[in-house]
C-alpha cells in the first residue's frame, strides 16, 4: 500500500509503502487525516491460506504521524479466520477511525460461507474499541460498503442485507446509525416497491447538517422499466425513512454521492446506459425528494462514455 503526502504546490512530502506480513498483495480503500495531520489508511491484507493456518484476507488499518513515521498497523481477523473485506473508511477529527466493510462468520444453510455487516473501530491510539457485526437469520449474508460521520459524531453506514421474502431471497439496502461508543442506534431496510427476488444496494453515504442520512444505491424494480435504477434514499437523524428517488431510466442507470446546497437542494452525478454508449447524467431534486431538473451529457457519437462521479 503506497501513501503520498503533497504540500499545495504539488511538491513530495512525505512518502510511504506498507509491505504486509504475508509479503503479498495489499489494497488500500480508504484514507482519512485527523486534526493533528496524522493519516490513516485502511485497506485489505493477505494473511495467509486458511488450510495452511493463515486467516485468508484481513483488514489491515495504519496510522502515520505527520511527518510519514509509521505509528501502527492493526489487522482484522474476523471469526474463524476467513476472510474480512474493507469497503470504506472514516476518521473524526481526534483520530478515532472507523472501517467498514463485509466479515465473513458462518456458514448459511445452503452451505455456503455468509458476510456480515460489519463496522469496527480503533482509537487513536489503534486499540480496537469495539465492532459492530449484522445479519439476519438464516445467514444469506450482509455488508457495509460506505461509512461516515454526522455532525454530531455518530457512525453512518450503509450497505447491503440479504434477507427472505416473497418467493425468495433478495438483497435489500441497510443503512445503519451508530453512537461513537458502539451502540447501534438504528438499522434500516429498504425494499424497492414491487420487487421480487431482486438486488437492492446501497454504495455511498453522506449526511445533512440536521443529521440527515442521505443513500445512493441502486434497486431493482418489477416496475415501470425493470432495469437497475440508481436510487437515493432520505432518513431523518432518529432514522425514519422519508423518501426514495429512482432514476428509472430505460436501460440500466447509476448514480454517486449526494452533495447538498444551503438551501437543501441536492445533486447527483451518475450515468446511464442509452444501448450504443454510457452517458453523464447529473440531477437535481429538492430537500422533500421531488426532481428539480437533470441534465444528460452526451458526446456525440455512438462508441462515448461519459459518466459523472462526483459534485460539489
Amino acid at each position: 500500500i503506497y501513501t503520498v503526502r503533497l504540500d499545495a504546490q504539488g511538491g513530495v512530502v512525505w512518502e510511504a509503502r506498507y509491505n504486509g506480513v504475508e509479503n503479498w498483495i495489499d489494497v488500500p480503500k480508504g484514507v482519512g487525516v485527523d486534526a493533528a495531520g496524522n493519516t490513516y489508511v485502511a485497506g485489505t491484507t493477505w494473511g495467509g491460506r486458511r488450510s495452511d493456518g493463515g486467516s485468508d484476507w484481513d483488514y489491515i488499518t495504519i496510522k502515520y504521524a505527520p511527518d510519514g513515521t509509521e505509528l501502527w498497523a492493526r489487522q482484522y481477523d474476523g471469526r474463524g479466520n476467513w476472510s474480512d473485506l474493507p469497503e470504506a473508511m472514516t476518521v473524526s477529527p481526534d483520530g478515532d477511525v472507523y472501517v467498514a466493510g463485509f466479515s465473513f462468520v458462518e456458514a448459511n444453510p445452503d452451505g455456503g460461507y455468509a458476510t456480515h455487516f460489519h463496522v469496527v473501530a480503533y482509537d487513536t491510539d489503534g486499540n480496537q474499541t469495539w465492532e459492530v457485526l449484522y445479519d439476519l437469520d438464516p445467514h444469506f449474508g450482509a455488508g457495509a460498503r460506505d461509512v461516515t460521520l454526522d455532525p454530531q459524531g455518530n457512525i453512518i453506514a450503509t450497505g447491503i442485507v440479504g434477507v427472505v421474502e416473497g418467493l425468495g431471497t433478495q438483497d435489500d439496502i441497510l443503512t445503519m446509525k451508530i453512537s461513537p461508543a458502539g451502540q447501534v442506534l438504528w438499522a434500516e431496510h429498504w425494499d424497492s416497491a414491487g420487487e421480487i427476488n431482486g438486488l437492492d444496494d446501497g454504495y455511498l453515504v453522506t449526511t445533512g447538517e440536521d443529521g440527515s442520512v442521505f443513500v445512493s444505491g441502486t434497486s431493482f424494480s418489477n416496475v415501470n422499466n425493470r432495469n437497475f435504477d440508481g436510487t437515493v434514499l432520505r432518513y431523518d437523524a432518529d432514522g425514519n425513512f422519508q423518501w426514495s428517488f429512482a432514476m428509472d431510466l430505460p436501460r440500466p442507470d447509476g448514480l454517486g454521492e449526494v452533495a447538498a446546497d444551503a438551501d437543501g437542494n441536492l445533486y447527483i452525478p451518475g450515468g446511464w446506459d442509452n444501448t450504443s454508449d454510457t452517458d453523464g447524467v447529473l440531477i437535481s431534486l429538492t430537500a422533500d425528494g421531488v426532481e428539480r431538473w437533470r441534465h444528460i451529457y452526451d458526446g456525440g457519437s455512438d462508441g462515448n462514455f461519459q459518466d459523472a462521479h462526483a459534485v460539489m
